[in-house]
């Protein structure tokens, strides 16, 4: 048996109150997640680790069968996984929002820039023009504000989403319920 990877949603600046809010209670179930694997895992690795004539099976074994504390842990899990996985969807629809609203900051700020740039004397012509004193990219590009509205988009559009490595997860966990299930109910 492994444990999967589990690690608490880190906070983004574009997450809505609600969002925000939802990645507090998932990462509180998380934290209770990790807390009881140390738990269970510790409590494996001492019977593992120590003399069979010095086993208290009560100290040691947190139920009578410890089959059923993993099973409990992983459908604690699932849960927590399966919120998860509606936590991507309002996360998704945040950064989607915060790069349109970005986008529609970056294109102001563009505009703004070149009418700065034409009140000094500048010419807003294609450059393909050939026309001297025609405003260039790079002078947009190079300008702080632009820089870091540019900069703020390629952050959210490569926003890279967990859901994949969720899905794969919620797999393993499966599979092994079904295992620890088909166990328990073979004769003996």
């Amino acid at each position: 048996m492994r444990d999967t990877i589990l690690n608490p949603l880190p906070p983004y600046d574009w997450h809505s109150a609600e969002t925000a809010q939802e990645r507090d209670a998932i990462n509180a179930d998380v934290a209770t997640i990790l807390y009881r694997r140390e738990i269970y895992s510790a409590g494996d690795q001492r019977t593992a680790e120590a003399p069979l004539e010095e086993i208290d099976p009560h100290q040691v074994f947190q139920t009578d069968c410890p089959a059923s504390t993993r099973f409990g842990l992983l459908q604690l899990e699932l849960t927590t996984r399966n919120r998860m996985e509606q936590f991507f969807d309002r996360q998704d629809a945040d950064r989607l929002a915060a790069q349109d609203q970005t986008q529609k900051d970056y294109d102001a700020a563009c505009r703004k820039v070149r009418k700065q740039l034409v009140a000094i004397g500048y010419v807003d012509q294609p450059v393909e023009l050939g026309i001297q004193g025609t405003i260039i990219p790079m002078f947009l590009q190079i300008h702080p504000a632009i820089h870091q509205l540019n900069d703020r988009l390629f952050t959210l559009s490569g926003h890279e989403s967990w859901r994949p490595v969720n899905a794969a997860e919620i797999k393993v966990i499966r599979t092994e319920m079904t295992t620890l299930r088909d166990a328990a109910r073979r004769p003996r």
